[in-house]
C-alpha cells in the first residue's frame, strides 16, 4: 500500500549529471532512494553539488552552489510544511569534514520548522576527523546530532562513537546488496578447481594499495594462480602497475581489466575463491566490494581499514601488517589446508543476514 501521505525530501550525492560519478557514496544512497520508492513513500530528490574546477575561484563557486541547492530546498520545503497535510521528512546523506556546517544549516532548518531528520553518517573518516578537529567542528558536528530526529551509521564502530558524544542511540545502517543480485550459494565447482582464482575490483587507485596486491601475487609464485584486477585508475598509475606486472615476471598470472557492469562482474565472481583487499585509504568506510564479492561466496584476505573488521567478523581473514607475505601465507594457508570452502561459506551467510535490501529495508520502514 502507498504510503502518499509521506513525503521525503533526500539530499546527497547521487551522482550528477547523467549519474556520471559513481562512488561509495553514490551507490549507496541509490540503493537507499530506491527502497525508500519501493517502500511507497514520495520522494524528492535534492542533490548535493559537484565542485566545478575554475581557476583561483574552485572554493567561492563551491559555497555559491551549496547555498544556492539549500536555498532550493528551503523554499519546497517549508511551502510543502506550510501548504499540504503531508508528512514532511528530511533525510540528509552525511559526510561532514568540510560539509559539517551547510549539513548544520539543514538539520537546524528542519529542527525549526519541525520536520523530522535523519542524519546518515557514512564513509569512515568521521571519528578521525572529529577527534583531530578545533571545538567549533566538534560544536556543529554534536549539534547536528542532538538535532536529528534519529542518527543512521554506516559504520558499526559509529554507534558507540555517537553514543560518546551525543549519548544518542544511533541505528545500524550498512551498505547492502539488493535482493536481485542475491547469490544462491554453490562453491563446489570452485573448491574443486586446480588454481587460485583472485580478485580485486573497485578504484584501481594508490590508496586501495593496488600496487601492493603485485606484491602479494609475487610471493605465491610458485602456486597456481589467476589473480585478475578490475576497476578504473588515472592512465598513469595503471601504465605503472602493468610495467611492474612485467618486472615481476607476473604477466602470464595477474592482469588489468577496465570495469564491468553489474551484470558482467556478477557473472565473474563465482568462479573467485579470494578477494584481495589491502586497503590504506584513510577514509576507508563500508566497501560495496567487499560485500558484494563476500555475496559471492569470495573470501576477503583483508586490512584493518575502514568497518572491514565488522563487516567480515573473522579476524583470521584479517592483516594487522601491510607485508605481502603476511597475505600471500594466508591464502596457501587457508587453500592448502581445505579451509576455503568454510570461510566462503561463511562470508556468503554473514552476506545474507546482515547485508542485503530484505534486512535493511525493515531499518528504513521503522524511521518513517
Amino acid at each position: 500500500m502507498a504510503l502518499t501521505n509521506k513525503k521525503i525530501f533526500f539530499y546527497g550525492p547521487v551522482g550528477g549529471k547523467n549519474g556520471k560519478i559513481v562512488g561509495g557514496g553514490e551507490s549507496g544512497n541509490k540503493k537507499t532512494i530506491f527502497i525508500l520508492k519501493k517502500l511507497g513513500f514520495q520522494l524528492f530528490l535534492i542533490e548535493k553539488p559537484y565542485p566545478i574546477k575554475v581557476p583561483f575561484f574552485n572554493f567561492f563557486v563551491y559555497f555559491i552552489q551549496l547555498f544556492f541547492v539549500y536555498l532550493k530546498f528551503f523554499f519546497k520545503i517549508f511551502f510543502n510544511k506550510a501548504l499540504t497535510k503531508d508528512k514532511i521528512y528530511f533525510h540528509l546523506s552525511g559526510f561532514y569534514g568540510h560539509l559539517i556546517y551547510i549539513e548544520w544549516l539543514y538539520i537546524k532548518t528542519c529542527s525549526f520548522l519541525n520536520i523530522k531528520c535523519i542524519y546518515e553518517i557514512r564513509a569512515g573518516g568521521a571519528i578521525e576527523i572529529y577527534l583531530n578537529s578545533n571545538f567549533i567542528y566538534k560544536f556543529f558536528f554534536k549539534s547536528i546530532l542532538i538535532n536529528s530526529t534519529k542518527i543512521l551509521c554506516q559504520g558499526f564502530e559509529y554507534i558507540g562513537f555517537v553514543k560518546s558524544v551525543a549519548n544518542i542511540d544511533a541505528v545500524y545502517y550498512p551498505n547492502f546488496i539488493l535482493d536481485q543480485f542475491v547469490y544462491s550459494y554453490n562453491s563446489l565447482d570452485r573448491n574443486n578447481s586446480s588454481i587460485i582464482q583472485m580478485v580485486y575490483f573497485g578504484r584501481i587507485a594508490p590508496s586501495k594499495n593496488v600496487d601492493f596486491i603485485l606484491d602479494i601475487c609475487n610471493n605465491i609464485s610458485n602456486n597456481d594462480f589467476i589473480c585478475e584486477i578490475i576497476g578504473e585508475g588515472t592512465p598513469d598509475y595503471v601504465q605503472y602497475l602493468n610495467n611492474r606486472i612485467q618486472i615481476l615476471g607476473l604477466e602470464h598470472k595477474v592482469f588489468i581489466l577496465p570495469p564491468k557492469n553489474s551484470q558482467e562482474l556478477f557473472e565473474i565472481l563465482p568462479n573467485k575463491h579470494f578477494f584481495l583487499f589491502p586497503s590504506i585509504e584513510k577514509r576507508e568506510g563500508h566497501s560495496n566490494s567487499l560485500t558484494e564479492a563476500m555475496n559471492f561466496g569470495v573470501v576477503p584476505i583483508s586490512s584493518y581499514a575502514g568497518f572491514n573488521p565488522s563487516i567480515i567478523q573473522d579476524s583470521n581473514l584479517l592483516i594487522n601488517e601491510y607485508n605481502p607475505v603476511n597475505y600471500a601465507n594466508k591464502i596457501i594457508s587457508i587453500w592448502d589446508s581445505k579451509m576455503w570452502e568454510m570461510y566462503s561459506f561463511q562470508c556468503s551467510n554473514i552476506v545474507k543476514n546482515n547485508y542485503t535490501e530484505s534486512v535493511i529495508k525493515s531499518t528504513l520502514y521503522s524511521l518513517y
